[in-house]
């Protein structure tokens, strides 16, 4: 009998629906893409045929730097935000320590916490009922409530715990009005994590970054890869921040097919910022789902959150002709 030296974990990943869909909004971009002329690029060859060390690319950490007001010395580059996760509670986190996880959110934190740490986990809601904790992680805005927090409210939590760590999801920091890479420079204990794979629309290239003081970075780089990102991902990256008028298009574009989506469908739908999704209200999320599933639509439902406020469909924005397949479709459920 053959022996398995493998152990299955389930838990990894929560999405078990095939994904195979003709529209598939289960997962979160930009839906104009990421406004790169890719017959137009040259890159030089060295960024495929060599190692390239440092492993962070030195122009785009400045660039990064000058769009988001900060010090490319405040700047890690990782291989998508999921590495940035994987790194910050690695550093942060030992066996038994405890992660306080505010709900409802993306479920990967949890799971690397238990899986990658060993930690224990503590959930609230309420931001004025914060467990004393190591670490603190929150989403802003939030995925899938759509909240951001604001700028204030983030201070206070930095300022009532000086002594804990907290990491924000700030992925879809684009699509929000708070800008808090201000708050790096004055509170030594704020991790950010931020992505090129929503606004930016490269979620295949796998490259984002955490912003934090410099002296915590240095401590970061320590026990892992140089080689994170590639060179050749980090220079695509590169070349969509050099195109501001397309991402102000992508901005615009999203908050206009919302508009047309709330004019249909009324109080159904909510979303409280100008994230590229939005939540369809329903009494019965999974039915719902698997009727959506079964048109050829594939999304998330709130079953997939822990604590959720109110049953819903999380839906992705696509491109008008997918929007109004789904206004249609869900007209019928109504």
């Amino acid at each position: 009998m053959f022996k398995s030296f493998i152990s299955s974990n389930e838990n990894l990943y929560i999405e078990k629906v095939p994904k195979k869909c003709k529209i598939n909004l289960n997962l979160t971009t930009n839906p104009l893409g990421p406004g790169i002329n890719y017959e137009k690029m040259r890159f030089q060859k060295s960024y495929i045929e060599n190692y390239n060390e440092p492993g962070e690319m030195k122009e785009l950490k400045l660039k990064i730097s000058e769009c988001e007001s900060t010090s490319e010395k405040n700047i890690m580059i990782t291989a998508g935000a999921d590495q940035a996760l994987e790194i910050l509670l690695s550093h942060c986190l030992s066996e038994n320590e405890c992660v306080g996880i505010h709900e409802p959110t993306f479920s990967r934190f949890e799971i690397y916490a238990k899986n990658l740490c060993g930690a224990r986990i503590l959930h609230f809601k309420s931001l004025k009922n914060i467990p004393p904790c190591k670490v603190i992680v929150l989403c802003s805005p939030n995925n899938p409530s759509t909240v951001e927090l604001k700028y204030d409210e983030i201070r206070k939590i930095l300022e009532n715990n000086p002594d804990t760590a907290v990491i924000v999801d700030n992925v879809f920091f684009g699509y929000g009005k708070e800008n808090l890479s201000s708050l790096v420079k004055e509170f030594g204990n704020l991790f950010l994590i931020k992505s090129f794979s929503k606004l930016y629309g490269l979620p295949g290239l796998r490259v984002g970054w955490i912003e934090s003081r410099e002296e915590n970075i240095s401590k970061l780089e320590i026990g892992i890869s140089p080689f994170r990102a590639s060179y050749l991902n980090q220079f695509i990256a590169l070349k969509s921040l050099e195109n501001p008028k397309h991402i102000q298009k992508s901005l615009e574009y999203v908050r206009a097919e919302f508009s047309k989506i709330k004019s249909e469908l009324k109080d159904r739908v909510v979303r409280e910022s100008n994230v590229p999704f939005f939540l369809f209200k329903t009494g019965n999320p999974k039915k719902d789902r698997d009727f959506l599933f079964n048109q050829g639509i594939n999304v998330i439902d709130s079953t997939y959150f822990n604590n959720a406020d109110f049953g819903f469909l999380r839906i992705s924005l696509g491109t008008p002709e997918e929007n109004r397949e789904v206004m249609h479709a869900l007209k019928r459920i109504i």
